[in-house]
């Protein structure tokens, strides 16, 4: 299957908790005598002995495990599922690793030399939800398939490696809608390149970087769910990929070579765009070669026409926001416990469909700099705010669609189901009624959207005529309609004329023999039979053949039956291939469509993303900004979107008014602690985001300019994993804002240079903030917070500073917090 070999694991997640006991979880004196058997031979499953049939004799082991030997040697880092018949079993170490985990029994059907041989399973149908749990817990699933028929008597199956389950190829149906990629790093000299690829939906970005501060910046945005690097790559790399707590998997450098990547590229996008992206970028050649021949390793050598062409990473029509600020403005997740219930994607994200949760990530972690795209964005919602019968008629229709980009991801690699088939049916029956929603829209980005979005009818008549209109649940019911091809009805016809006739066999039996109790089954081993209890044994016929004993009863059959099984099974089995045969028709041409269909994904992502912004507007009581070209920033009753939903009860919301303009560009702001000072810095920077991002903003009013980057220099904590102390963290970061701010960014500092001694601290502070006050003639709007009460002297030799304090006042012994931003500085906190 072209599975790649891998050098070495830099942080190989496949065991975490290590080699299990042998005999762990096995009952009795089996499990006695296999952990005896292995403290004396010192041998445990899973390991060099178990991982090869060298040493054992050819008698010792049925065909079968020789077949997993051969499939576990090829993949030796991941747990093996091994179908056999209706199940996948798990067989020694992977079995007694794995039951505990997954909640199974362990058990043994079979000894090697004396050694009883762990074994769990799992039904074919259930394989998703448990690999998925798996690769939850750290793990690689490696999934060993049956190809071709079988069944009794037909002599050993085929099998091979269908695909590996990783964190970055899962493809269930009810997998978070957060994206989840598959990272490729490659570093030439002092240029870093980076590919990144979410199978799930087909996103495939890009970048390429000179600053190893801005590729990790750009790592950390898209949160990969997994990372493949070069085995000879610098360290620098190596430690950073090893940081970041996911799957890190090393390749040879002979993945990373730029014309495997031209080659894989074509593969996946066609002659036309794989010939021209990344034209003269030998290291984004060299990162999505690996990327996309490892994609297509896992997923058993299928092709990735699902990708959408590269989005460029260093492209400037978007903010730069980077870790730090990402971090301190908590835009994704808490500082407190890393949940995002109280962080500021939280707050807006009222998405109804999964395509939309991950765009209004997206618009949130890259806020425009264009500013007639932003206004059109703002009125786009200001539309649907103000018209809520079209916003809740478009609501109505969203939430009836399913992960649209998700579900044409599996049908594309093969892994579709009847419920994909299903999601796009609906999303195609929803086109037309949102088209026309939308091009009655009054805002020109809303009837763009409309004029964009595309029925294609003649798929969904094709699929309406083939699919039953209300889909089963249950997977050996048919799904395919009645009358669609005459062979098939032919077939099912006899297939239910064979089953009735098995009934009133079954009744005509009993009246005959007397024998009440007597059923008919069918298991797929001893096909049908005829049961009897042994109370029952001495009533039956004499020309019954008997076929299987139980404990409690046995199983015959007569003439008759076999006769009927034989019509049953063979017009059921034909009926079954006709059937499979028509579905996987219908997912090909659903397939084949499948970029006209992510565009239709797209539209009903964005339409989603506006309605949400609409909602949190309506419900939150935010305001449309208002853009102007001069460089200014000024806020009327600005409020933090997070603090002010988390007050406890009985308490309001302070609101502030913060102006930087060409006369106040650097604001100093004193104050006791727990005034509020942070808060205002914080969200002044929110407000500034929301805005760019396309959002209306927490205040009574805002006029704002369009700003280039978002600086923030906030908070004290080590960097154990990078070996930095807490005073080198907050240089490193004053460094990188001192280096790339313009006077057309926002910076926000608290408390600079505290991590040092007072002297050198305030030395620090004054430096940063002169530098920035200075700046190229305009200095750079910035909110300075401080304890360092000198700074408030700053005023009097700069003419663009200013000074501002977060009010309190004493009531004899208690400190009561007005939380008001109010001009002037304290001299005491």
């Amino acid at each position: 299957m072209g599975i790649l070999k891998l050098t070495t694991e830099i942080k190989n997640h496949s065991h975490p908790r290590g080699r299990e006991n042998p005999g762990e979880g096995l009952s009795g004196e089996e499990g006695r005598a296999l952990k005896a058997s292995a403290d004396k031979e010192g041998r445990s499953f899973g390991g060099k002995v178990w991982a090869s049939s060298e040493g054992l004799s050819g008698s010792s082991l049925t065909p079968a495990l020789k077949q997993f030997f051969e499939a576990k040697r090829q993949v030796p880092d991941s747990i093996l599922f091994f179908q056999m018949g209706d199940f996948y079993e798990l067989f020694f170490e992977d079995a007694t690793l794995a039951a505990p985990l997954l909640d199974l029994a362990l058990t043994s059907r079979q000894k090697i030399n004396g050694l009883a041989v762990p074994l769990c399973g799992i039904p074919l149908s259930t394989v998703d939800n448990y690999a998925n749990r798996l690769v939850a817990q750290g793990y690689k699933v490696t999934i060993c398939d049956q190809i071709g028929k079988f069944g009794p008597g037909m002599g050993l199956a085929n099998r091979q490696i269908t695909r590996i389950v990783t964190p970055a190829t899962v493809l269930s149906q009810d997998s978070a809608p957060r994206a989840k990629y598959l990272a490729a790093f490659y570093r030439e000299d002092d240029q870093y390149s980076l590919t990144a690829v979410d199978l799930s939906t087909g996103d495939f970005a890009a970048g390429r970087f000179n600053d190893f501060a801005a590729f990790q910046t750009a790592v950390r945005t898209l949160e990969p769910s997994e990372i493949v690097i070069d085995s000879e790559t610098y360290d620098n790399v190596k430690n950073f990929a090893g940081s970041l707590e996911v799957l890190v998997t090393s390749l040879s450098p002979e993945n990373f070579d730029p014309e495997l990547g031209r080659s894989e590229l074509i593969s996946a996008l066609g002659a036309e765009i794989g010939q021209k992206v990344f034209t003269g970028w030998p290291g984004l050649l060299a990162a999505a070669g690996a990327t996309l021949a490892y994609l297509k390793g896992l997923t058993g050598g299928k092709g990735l026409r699902h990708l959408s062409e590269p989005r460029l990473l260093w492209e400037r029509g978007f903010m730069t926001l980077d870790e730090s600020a990402t971090r301190n403005l908590e835009l994704f997740k808490s500082s407190r416990d890393g949940s995002e219930k109280a962080a500021l994607i939280a707050q807006i994200d009222r998405t109804k469909t999964p395509m939309g949760a991950r765009l209004i990530r997206d618009y949130l972690a890259r806020p425009l700099i264009d500013r007639e795209q932003i206004v059109n964005r703002l009125l786009a919602v200001e539309n649907l705010l103000s018209d809520l019968f079209t916003r809740n008629e478009l609501i109505d229709k969203l939430g009836r669609l399913g992960d649209l980009e998700r579900a044409l991801s599996r049908l594309t690699l093969a892994r579709g189901t009847v419920r994909d088939l299903v999601t796009v049916r609906t999303a195609l029956e929803t086109a037309p009624k949102m088209k026309d929603i939308l091009v009655g829209s009054e805002a020109s980005l809303l009837k763009a959207l409309g004029e964009d979005l595309e029925p294609l009818e003649k798929l969904l008549k094709k699929i309406k005529i083939t699919l039953v209109d209300e889909v089963p649940l249950g997977a050996s019911e048919s799904v395919i309609k009645n009358r669609l091809s005459p062979v098939l009805d032919d077939l099912r016809e006899l297939e239910s004329g064979g089953l009735k006739a098995i009934a009133a066999l079954e009744a005509s039996e009993k009246k005959k023999t007397g024998i009440n109790a007597l059923k008919v089954g069918y298991n797929r081993v001893h096909g049908y039979y005829l049961e009897v209890t042994n109370l029952n044994i001495n009533n039956v016929p004499k020309d019954w053949t008997r076929k299987q004993t139980l404990s409690g009863a046995e199983r015959y059959v007569t003439e008759e039956l076999k006769v009927w099984e034989e019509k049953i099974l063979t017009a059921g089995e034909k009926r079954r291939e006709l059937e499979t045969k028509i579905l996987n028709h219908l997912k090909e041409t659903v397939a084949q469509e499948v970029t006209k269909l992510k565009a239709l994904a797209q539209v009903f992502a964005q339409t989603d993303v506006f309605c949400a912004l609409a909602e949190s507007a309506e419900n939150l009581g935010w305001v449309k900004p208002t853009y102007t070209e001069d460089n200014l920033i000024d806020i009327t009753g600005g409020r933090h979107p997070v603090v002010e939903r988390f007050l406890p009860a009985g308490e309001t919301f302070v609101s502030n008014d913060v102006r930087l303009s060409h006369s106040e560009r650097l604001l100093i702001i004193t104050g006791p602690n727990m005034a509020g000072k942070s808060t205002v810095l914080r969200q002044t920077a929110l407000i500034v985001i929301l805005g760019q991002m396309g959002s209306f903003v927490p205040a009574q009013k805002a006029l704002l300019s369009v700003r280039d980057r978002v600086f923030t220099r906030v908070g004290a904590f080590d960097d154990l994993a990078r070996g930095q102390s807490t005073f080198m963290v907050e240089m490193s970061e004053t460094a990188r804002i001192l280096k790339e701010a313009s006077n057309r960014s926002l910076v926000i500092l608290d408390e600079v240079g505290r991590g040092t001694s007072t002297y050198d601290g305030l030395a620090i502070a004054w430096a940063v903030a002169e530098y920035l006050h200075d700046l190229g003639g305009l200095g750079v709007p910035t909110l300075f917070a401080t304890h360092y009460h000198e700074l408030t002297e700053l005023p009097r030799h700069k003419t663009l500073a200013k000074n501002f304090n977060v009010s309190a006042k004493r009531w004899g012994q208690t400190v009561l917090f007005l939380r008001k931003l109010v001009p002037g500085g304290v001299n005491r906190s």
